[in-house]
């Protein structure tokens, strides 16, 4: 009896070792899980920004494309070297259609508003001209009308003599091309 009685408290005692070890691996993988969730959460808020992130970048990009088309808009609006020089081959014609005899030509230099490639600079033009009023409202119609972007009209006229003067914005370099004065020959 005193086997049984000596292995039963050896049973007892294995059997409590075994729940006091069983509650510790369950007291275990409890706190193991809370650290593995808390981690798994801070990934998952990780993930979430990068999910916002790369939404925001793609509504960034398209931002940038819309303003890119944009700006391409706003620079066709304004004159260039060449279109420049077409407006005033056409503005010409306009004011010998119109009955404008043009004098004098001048232009002033060149301010720089943007640097950029190529620089956005202003360019103050004077044209002195001979002409009847309702001539000059025709002219003043054509510049209202005309596309591109012209910064600053002012007019001053005394009997048939006015003078026009003019600011363009201007997309150039050249600093040489624009620095004429003379009078204006067919």
């Amino acid at each position: 009896m005193k086997k049984k009685v000596k292995f039963t408290k050896i049973f007892i005692i294995f059997v409590v070792i075994e729940v006091i070890c069983v509650l510790v691996y369950a007291g275990y993988l409890t706190f193991n899980l809370a650290y593995k969730s808390r981690q798994l959460s801070l990934k998952t808020a990780e993930l979430q920004q990068y999910v916002a992130t790369s939404t925001t970048i793609e509504v960034l990009k398209n931002q940038i494309k819309s303003g890119n088309k944009s700006m391409s808009d706003i620079q066709a609006s304004f004159f260039n070297d060449d279109t420049l020089l077409s407006f005033f081959k056409d503005f010409y014609d306009v004011c010998k259609s119109n009955g404008v005899e043009l004098r004098r030509i001048t232009f002033s230099n060149l301010t720089t508003v943007l640097d950029s490639k190529p620089s956005l600079k202003t360019l103050p033009v004077q044209i002195n001209f001979s002409s009847d009023y309702s001539s000059v409202i025709n002219l003043l119609d054509y510049l209202e009308k005309y596309k591109m972007h012209i910064k600053e009209v002012n007019l001053s006229i005394i009997r048939n003599d006015g003078t026009l003067n003019l600011v363009f914005y201007i997309f150039t370099n050249s600093e040489v091309r624009w620095v004429y004065e003379g009078k204006a020959v067919p």
